[in-house]
């Protein structure tokens, strides 16, 4: 049986919640990343080491699909797209300067992982495993998945809006007018000194 064409589409879901958190904070998308966010390396060899693993397991599913009695075309393109995204994020690396391609990143890393739960969802689906412990593994990989995809946005909602309330604060303080006190000048110095010498003299 062919799974549902809505299948195909569920790896777009990361690159929607990051659209809508980029919306949101869409006045801060062309800040510049600094050195510590950038950090091209570590991402790279991050996402490299997921690309081969998905090459790996879409090249070997591809090869026996036609031995076996499951049905594994879903599992190989779960499998074939998230080495496309981890590839994707390899090359974003190079030109990663501002704060929207990073989170373009981090949406298309997103939807990689979650293309890897979903190759094993749907390898988990295909088999004659017992309904209870296929439903145990499902959920306990999409809690995983879901538990890591709210923290990363959380952390990235928590620095953007800590940014938003550094830039508000900075304008308020531009905004306050600063009241300076006129300093009496030398002849209304010389006129109260001379009132207080005569209060004296009396």
């Amino acid at each position: 049986m062919n799974p549902p064409f809505y299948c195909y589409l569920l790896p777009v879901i990361p690159l929607l919640i990051r659209f809508v958190q980029a919306r949101t904070y869409r006045r801060y998308m062309k800040g510049t990343l600094s050195e510590v966010k950038m950090d091209a390396d570590a991402h790279r060899t991050i996402a490299l080491g997921m690309a081969q693993f998905s090459f790996a397991g879409a090249l070997a599913l591809s090869v026996v699909n036609a031995k076996v009695e499951m049905n594994l075309t879903l599992t190989v393109y779960y499998l074939f797209l998230s080495f496309l995204l981890f590839l994707f994020v390899i090359n974003i690396q190079t030109y990663k300067y501002y704060e929207w391609v990073d989170l373009v990143g981090d949406g298309v890393y997103e939807s990689g992982t979650l293309c890897l739960i979903l190759s094993l969802i749907s390898v988990i689906s295909e088999s004659n495993l017992n309904f209870a412990y296929k439903y145990a593994v499902v959920m306990l990989a999409l809690f995983i998945w879901i538990i890591d995809m709210v923290m990363r946005y959380l952390i990235r909602s928590s620095f953007l809006s800590a940014v938003s309330e550094s830039e508000a604060e900075c304008q308020l303080k531009k905004q306050t007018p600063i009241i300076k006190k006129d300093k009496p000048d030398a002849q209304q110095q010389k006129q109260r000194d001379a009132r207080m010498e005569g209060r004296r003299k009396r």
